[in-house]
């Protein structure tokens, strides 16, 4: 699966950046500007409208991380557009402060490219999310930071790939994503393996911890 990282401060317009057609293509999380759904739905503003135009024109996946506002609320979450369609959005499920509001918004898209498991901003650090996106059979785990990119995310990110047995991309607003032990700098084509490694999801046993988890009501 190939990957492609757009940096905002190296590039203004996806119209500007030659993008191989059978990528997928990750927008540095600020590159999209704060998006109001209700004037999205409304027609007054068609930012994701124009996503789903460019994923035609490249024959391509992108995804884009950005404040999304809805019914005076306030999200993190992560676009996904295919081949000229609008799949959906991932929010951020657990914010750490105040600035976001909780969602309960998770998705694993079928995209033209595979099957992706997309984890927004701090749910990074819930490892029972990606568990879930690999239970639902992503082919890949894709964390969309709302912050820079820093050891302890790289450390986080490696260790759910190894532990579901899946391959991961983790990017941001910073000028590089990172998959594994690599930086991956903007413009530069990116071929992940997709790994198909399900020994850590047979092997669960959950007859041992099913009553751990029952709420004590």
């Amino acid at each position: 699966m190939k990957f492609n990282f757009i940096d905002k401060s190296k590039t203004k317009s996806l119209d500007n950046v030659m993008i191989d057609k059978n990528s997928v293509v990750l927008l540095s999380t600020d590159f999209l500007p704060t998006i109001d759904l209700d004037d999205e739905l409304t027609g007054v503003t068609n930012f994701i409208k124009s996503l789903c135009v460019k994923s035609r024109d490249f024959s391509c996946t992108i995804l884009g991380g950005t404040t999304l506002l809805c019914k005076n609320k306030k999200y993190w979450g992560t676009l996904v557009v295919d081949q000229g369609k609008f799949l959906g959005i991932s929010d951020m499920t657990h914010p750490m402060n105040e600035d976001y509001d909780k969602s309960g918004i998770l998705r694993v898209f079928d995209t033209s490219r595979g099957r992706l498991g997309v984890v927004s901003g701090d749910d990074i650090c819930f490892f029972e999310i990606s568990r879930m996106m690999k239970l639902w059979e992503c082919d890949v785990l894709i964390f969309s930071l709302n912050k820079k990119v820093s050891r302890k995310y790289k450390v986080l990110s490696e260790a759910q790939a190894i532990s579901n047995g899946v391959s991961c991309i983790l990017f941001s607003s910073s000028a590089h994503a990172y998959y594994t032990k690599k930086n991956f700098k903007s413009k530069n084509i990116l071929d992940v393996e997709v790994k198909n490694n399900d020994i850590y999801i047979e092997k669960r046993r959950p007859e041992i911890y099913s009553e751990i988890v029952k709420k004590p009501f």
